[in-house]
């Protein structure tokens, strides 16, 4: 399994520059300077969104799920094996936080496990949000930056090196697209049992290059963020 993430690191890698040689250097600098205004822009717009969503949608669920397990459980395991699938999956590392409050079964416990909960599921919405802003938001600026380079560059001496160039200046697009794939997958596993069961320790390991692209600072810097 190992080789196929090696395989799609370099196929995104390769379609990254040849699509920066299409686009010349100009339409590089583009791609970059949309890139970076849609990621503060994503973060920002998950970080507000990612509470809202919570209230509005899953607050009043997890709250029902919550009081309904907790008087049939003599044990956090038991806990976790009465909620919901997906909340159940979400929660299973935490089981020595919820230990010390199943037993009691009072209001007071409900209420803070659901503290510990939140946590949890906003995460996960903010992941969920962050990519989604991200994409969109970079359809939203890239023609804006567009036209004006455009502009700018149909008047430039650089004109004939504008393939060259757009090589050049895709590298870090390139790794930047790279390390969100790698990114993308780790929020994946954390998530969903049958990726995580893809992504073991021992496959990442046994991997040429897919491994210095899910373990380094720059794609930790992008988990930060989101998560």
């Amino acid at each position: 399994m190992f080789f196929v993430y090696d395989l799609i690191v370099i196929v995104l890698f390769i379609a990254v520059l040849a699509m920066g040689y299409k686009r010349g250097f100009s339409g590089s600098v583009v791609g970059i300077v949309s890139i970076i205004a849609s990621f503060i822009a994503a973060f920002v717009i998950a970080n507000i969104a990612a509470p809202i969503v919570y209230e509005a949608f899953f607050a009043e669920n997890i709250k029902e799920s919550v009081y309904s397990a907790l008087p049939k459980s003599n044990s956090a395991n038991d806990f976790i094996s009465a909620l919901p699938g997906g909340l159940s999956f979400v929660l299973k590392d935490s089981a020595g936080q919820i230990a010390k409050f199943v037993e009691s079964g009072t209001d007071k416990a409900a209420l803070s496990i659901i503290s510990i909960v939140q946590p949890v599921i906003t995460e996960i919405i903010r992941s969920v949000v962050f990519m989604a802003a991200l994409v969109i938001m970079c359809f939203v600026a890239r023609p804006s930056f567009k036209k004006i380079l455009k502009f700018l560059f149909s008047i430039s001496i650089i004109k004939g090196l504008d393939g060259f160039l757009g090589i050049i200046l895709s590298v870090p697009a390139g790794l930047f697209a790279v390390c969100m794939f790698a990114a993308a997958l780790f929020v994946a596993a954390k998530f969903t049992p049958e990726i995580a069961d893809m992504l073991t320790d021992d496959i990442i390991e046994r991997s040429y290059i897919f491994k210095y692209a899910y373990n380094n600072v720059f794609t930790g810097f992008i988990l930060g963020l989101i998560l």
